[in-house]
């Protein structure tokens, strides 16, 4: 028996929707069309659809990152600067950053402790330290003894402090500088802190060469146009 082909019908394209019980609005219960699809189909998802979805999450909340100071700047020729502060013999690391229950909770942000820098001694340095851009702490015996504690010496390279001269130093507060990068110096003699006031301007001219170990660093009042040598540990 011949048949007699009947007349041709268009092509149909049908598009086929996978869904999960995720992408149901709450409350809905699925079609009939739905729950078949949903059941029959175990392909995964396209890749195009993948990357859609992919950028239409919003991203997952990441922690700030803690507040950091970084270290002093390399040397890289002479210091130049004004003395900032002249302090006396047995300065504690509680009076370079005082501490307790107002300024503990701002360990972490070291651009709001600078500003508590010395403050028991002269309230008015770390504002003096900003103005000048900076500039040089001369100190007595024991600078540095008592709690150990980073910040004390982080804050002051905040504030531009690029060196320190003690008579003496407490060993921690010696390191915790040095790491800091602000550069610590002993005078040579106990009278020599006598030969500097405050606001002087300090010049220390054989930086960074003068730092080669057993060599002495020269510093020059400029203002008196005197100089002297002071040592240092690195």
């Amino acid at each position: 028996e011949t048949r007699t082909p009947g007349p041709s019908r268009p092509a149909t394209i049908c598009c086929v929707w996978t869904l999960n019980a995720s992408q149901l609005a709450p409350g809905r219960a699925a079609s009939p069309r739905e729950r078949t699809t949903m059941s029959t189909s175990s392909s995964p998802p396209r890749p195009a659809l993948s990357a859609l979805a992919g950028l239409a999450a919003p991203a997952a909340p990441t922690a700030s990152p803690a507040p950091s100071c970084p270290p002093g700047a390399p040397l890289t020729g002479p210091v130049r600067g004004r003395v900032l502060l002249m302090c006396g013999d047995g300065v504690t690391t509680e009076q370079v950053l005082p501490w307790g229950a107002r300024i503990a909770p701002l360990a972490g942000d070291i651009g709001a402790l600078r500003m508590h820098a010395f403050a028991t001694l002269d309230p008015e340095f770390a504002a003096r330290a900003v103005a000048c851009g900076g500039g040089l702490v001369l100190a007595g015996d024991s600078l540095g003894h008592g709690e150990p504690r980073d910040q004390a010496a982080l804050v002051l390279a905040s504030l531009g402090v690029r060196a320190v001269i003690a008579r003496s130093w407490a060993p921690a507060f010696h390191r915790r500088l040095r790491d800091a990068g602000v550069l610590p110096l002993t005078f040579g003699r106990s009278v020599d802190l006598d030969a500097f006031a405050e606001g002087e301007e300090m010049e220390l001219p054989t930086l960074p060469h003068g730092l080669e170990p057993g060599r002495p660093v020269v510093v020059r009042n400029l203002t008196r146009g005197t100089q002297l040598d002071v040592r240092h540990d690195l």
